[in-house]
């Protein structure tokens, strides 16, 4: 599995950010130009709650949006071991080999996009993506 695409959105510094991944990225830049918000949205992604200062010039009405697009994922599928976290992204994901996952500061949680559907954050996928990712 790979990621290929990052999307960040009204997070700190960044108003948008749309950029690919490449088998081997470097990110440089002179100071106070965003490297470091970045790696910050990534963490708000994975694990954090949102707070005022996450928001682009604490504008509160904003939302924040951080999309991270896989791809190849069926062969990581198979590396799972059987259990619940396999049978939820498989059941999520059926045959597709890409996806996206979203998360905005609306609802603080992860939602699953397959083949242009937003399927939201069905039961179980959560701790499945953690596991998976």
């Amino acid at each position: 599995m790979k990621i290929t695409r990052i999307e960040v959105e009204n997070f700190k510094s960044i108003e948008k950010y749309d950029f690919e991944i490449g088998d081997f990225n470097i990110f440089i830049g002179k100071n106070n130009h965003g490297k470091t918000n970045l790696f910050d949205a990534l963490d708000w992604f994975d694990s954090g709650k949102t707070e005022s200062s996450n928001y682009r010039n604490n504008q509160t009405s904003l939302v924040i949006k951080v999309r991270i697009h896989f791809k190849n994922v069926q062969t990581a599928i198979e590396s799972i071991p059987e259990g619940a976290h396999k049978t939820a992204i498989k059941n999520a994901l059926g045959d597709f080999d890409q996806f996206i996952v979203e998360k905005d500061s609306e609802t603080d949680k992860r939602s699953l996009i397959v083949d242009g559907v937003n399927k939201g954050n069905p039961r179980g996928i959560d701790s499945a993506l953690n596991y998976f990712l």
